[in-house]
């Protein structure tokens, strides 16, 4: 039965959705990079690097998919990071064939698989290349130090949401609720 249905989901990436069946069918696949970011070696693993296109791409599951679940997925997991250290490491392996875009072929982890190729915008990819270097040279500088930066150092106010007061108020005032 498990057989079965990873057919149906390969059959789907490879065959029904033509977008990603494009992508799959000139691609290598699982492409290691490898590469020094500020001096730290590093590595990843590409999922799909097609031959003669701009682009590489990542295949991706999902259980929320809809366009905001992607959108979601890729702020909370830190997709466009891993985009922008990727892309980077591949231009700089391979001088003659260099990229500057990202794909995601998401594909719902739900019967009936359904899948979708998105692109991701080219500030998203910088934002991510910026944002890898930062944390990257965080760990640099706590390495010298010998100490992890505290996120509070000093001690700071807290209040509450906006939206918890105006509940707080319209409990207080019910006459205002016209």
């Amino acid at each position: 039965e498990d057989l079965e249905e990873a057919r149906a989901a390969v059959k789907m990436l490879t065959q029904t959705c033509k977008a990603s069946a494009d992508i799959f069918a000139k691609s290598k696949s699982q492409v290691i990079v490898a590469g020094n970011v500020l001096g730290v070696k590093v590595k990843g693993l590409i999922d799909l690097a097609p031959e003669g296109e701009n682009f590489l791409a990542d295949l991706k599951t999902t259980s929320a998919f809809s366009l905001e679940g992607f959108a979601k997925a890729t702020a909370n997991f830190g997709y466009h990071v891993q985009a922008g250290i990727y892309l980077n490491l591949w231009n700089a392996m391979f001088p003659n064939d260099q990229r500057s875009g990202w794909k995601f072929v998401w594909q719902d982890a739900s019967a009936p698989y359904e899948a979708c190729v998105t692109e991701l915008a080219s500030q998203d990819i910088e934002a991510g290349w910026a944002y890898a270097n930062f944390q990257i040279q965080r760990i640099l500088d706590a390495t010298d130090a010998d100490r992890w930066p505290m996120a509070f150092e000093t001690e700071t106010i807290t209040t509450r949401p906006t939206w918890a007061a105006m509940v707080e108020e319209q409990k207080l005032n019910p006459s205002n609720d016209a």
